[in-house]
């Protein structure tokens, strides 16, 4: 992919605005690009170390023995560079390992002299899964300098963090007033501006698509209600809610893409099933419409399975592309040579309160990229299966 300047907003533009490695690779010099008022996302499945066995067959046959990093003191601090690297405002990393998350990982990001300052986090944990040998979850951090943790909530697949944004009287007023989505009042000025940001690390079986749906209603409306409700004082904005992380169903024509773009998972859904001939159409004539179908992973699921799940309240938009993805050139997962998936890792925004104007390039190259797709992941370049994605966004009503 190369850098292009165009519009987040027209999935029929061939590439949107990319962002490189960090915001200083910014080649635009645009009023969107520069302005002050921006916040940025990055997201990442580090591959947890409980999970990450080199010596299983047929998985990790590719793993190339003293090249590849495999243990977790060679793989952290190419996992620490690329966060730093990145430099973003917040950062959402999924197969969190709970001892890693502590010993290491906050730590080094808490003293870290990138702009901004230094980072704070929380880690999904339960004390069932610490007993396990599964012991790992979600962990979202924020730069200290711009935001404070207002709220934390979460789920077995999802966190769910209410950001309050520092900023002094003037720093707000550069924001134009958003639609306030809570019960205090819209009529007087403050400086209390709240953005939320859902982490997700959806169900990874390929035939349970329906409880990937299900995650995704639970979190939507635990954090509707919570958004009708004011926080600590009656004078605050909402300023939008991102949604990010591992959806572990591709971006492309999934149920929970439907969902997410749609509200529900409908049978105006774009993946008709259309009838094969006239013949059908008459055999079908008594009974009814055929029903129509989501493809996941090869499988053909009824959208009637969906019916019961209700619908979410929230307008979202896909901040990469979700349509025609070349999965040998976008993908964003890649564990086998010549296996990718493309749009497993995804970024989802409120279009009415977020401006999506830069994304984070998947590959540095495309020899990155023809690399990976030679040698699988992890790789000696990159210690992780999955890719990392990342956006910029302008704060305030579009």
């Amino acid at each position: 992919m190369t850098p292009n300047s165009k519009s987040c907003h027209d999935e029929s533009l061939p590439r949107i605005r990319i962002l490189g490695e960090d915001k200083s690779d910014l080649h635009d010099n645009s009023e969107d690009a520069i302005a002050s008022n921006t916040t940025s996302v990055f997201s990442w499945n580090i591959l947890a170390d409980c999970l990450f066995d080199p010596t299983r067959k047929h998985i990790y046959d590719h793993i190339q023995p003293g090249i590849t990093p495999v243990q977790w003191h060679e793989r952290l601090p190419m996992i620490v560079d690329q966060i730093l690297e990145a430099n973003s405002d917040i950062v959402c990393l999924q197969e969190v390992d709970f001892a890693a998350f502590e010993k290491d990982l906050l730590p080094a990001l808490r003293r870290s002299s990138s702009e901004g300052g230094g980072y704070d986090g929380v880690l999904q944990y339960t004390k069932k899964r610490a007993s396990s040998r599964n012991a790992q979850g979600l962990a979202t951090f924020w730069k200290k300098s711009l935001y404070s943790l207002e709220d934390v909530s979460q789920r077995s697949r999802t966190m769910t963090v209410i950001l309050k944004q520092k900023m002094d009287v003037a720093g707000a007023d550069n924001i134009q007033s958003t639609t306030n989505m809570m019960a205090s009042s819209s009529s007087e000025l403050s400086n209390n501006f709240y953005l939320a940001v859902v982490n997700v690390h959806l169900e990874g079986h390929p035939l349970k698509s329906v409880e990937r749906v299900k995650q995704l209603q639970h979190t939507l409306r635990d954090l509707s209600t919570k958004l009708r409700a004011p926080f600590d004082d009656q004078n605050c904005r909402y300023q939008g809610l991102i949604i990010c992380g591992d959806f572990n169903c591709e971006l492309d024509g999934s149920a929970c893409s439907h969902y997410l773009m749609k509200k529900l998972v409908s049978t105006t859904c774009d993946q008709q099933q259309k009838q094969s001939n006239k013949h059908d159409k008459d055999d079908n004539h008594n009974k009814g419409e055929r029903e129509t179908t989501i493809i996941e992973w090869g499988n053909k699921i009824p959208v009637s399975n969906y019916t019961s799940i209700p619908p979410h309240t929230f307008d979202l938009r896909s901040a990469y592309p979700s349509k025609n993805i070349d999965t040998k050139k976008e993908f964003t997962y890649a564990l086998i040579p010549g296996c990718t998936a493309a749009g497993l890792d995804q970024i989802w925004f409120t279009p009415s309160l977020l401006r999506c104007v830069m994304l984070r390039e998947l590959f540095p190259s495309s020899w990155h990229r023809d690399t990976i797709l030679k040698t699988g992941l992890p790789n000696m370049f990159h210690p992780s299966d999955h890719i990392p994605v990342g956006a910029i966004f302008l704060l305030g009503e579009t």
